[in-house]
């Protein structure tokens, strides 16, 4: 079963957007029950308390960013084009 998990998070971490559990079984040769186990384990593995989360809908996988986590970066993003966009003025001034 963990090579089976790896392969999916490999897969779910290439393809950068979501999977449909029906491709990934037909694709792996695994059962829906092989890939729902998998997928279960490597809900374990990242948990909720790391950087990366595994997102599930329309019977589709994707792996994705905790956004509540890093809300810290998107504070400061704003923040930074507002300075440049004032050294601009202060250049044509």
């Amino acid at each position: 079963m963990e090579a089976l998990t790896n392969t999916i998070e490999a897969i779910l971490f290439a393809s950068g957007k979501a999977v449909a559990l029906s491709d990934m079984a037909d694709k792996l040769g695994a059962s829906n029950g092989e890939i729902r186990k998998a997928l279960e384990e490597l809900k374990k593995h990242y948990g909720e308390s790391g950087g990366i989360q595994l997102l599930e809908f329309n019977k589709k996988v994707q792996l994705g960013s905790q956004t509540a986590d890093y809300a810290y970066g998107n504070r400061t993003s704003p923040r930074r084009r507002q300075q440049r966009l004032c050294r601009k003025r202060v250049a044509r001034a």
